[in-house]
């Protein structure tokens, strides 16, 4: 990332996504978590919690740094969660909050996953032999 080069739509766009939907995760997740269900129910409450945390702020540092390894990260976490969410969803486990956070983080993880998203990042853009 150089100074001059400005920050990319598509990067803002996908990091108010991705920080919606960890927001949305986390509403969820503690609304399972403090509610007097079954412990299965609590327990992914608190796993939705912890990873809308660690979404926001990786989609954070992506977007104040530019690194790339944030980046990745911030898109293998966002994949597994939306597989891990919809897989518990078909067992009734997850609160509908966090069902419907599945939508801005999948939006907001392709987007971060386009060209100019991640172009912005000089070490994810492959060289050209010209």
């Amino acid at each position: 990332m150089t100074a001059t080069q400005p920050r990319p739509r598509e990067l803002n766009v996908a990091f108010w996504l991705l920080l919606g939907g960890a927001v949305m995760l986390m509403a969820g997740g503690l609304i399972a978590a403090t509610a007097s269900i079954p412990a299965v129910f609590r327990g992914v409450g608190v796993i939705c919690v912890v990873a809308g945390g660690l979404i926001a702020f990786l989609a954070g540092r992506v977007r104040k740094t530019g690194d790339p390894r944030f980046r990745r990260a911030t898109l293998t976490l966002s994949f597994a969660v939306v597989v891990l969410v919809c897989l518990v969803a078909a067992l009734g486990i997850v609160h509908l909050i966090g069902l419907l956070s599945v939508l801005p983080l999948l939006v907001g993880a392709m987007l971060l996953s386009r060209p100019a998203a991640a172009g912005w990042s000089t070490d994810d853009v492959p060289e050209s032999n010209a």
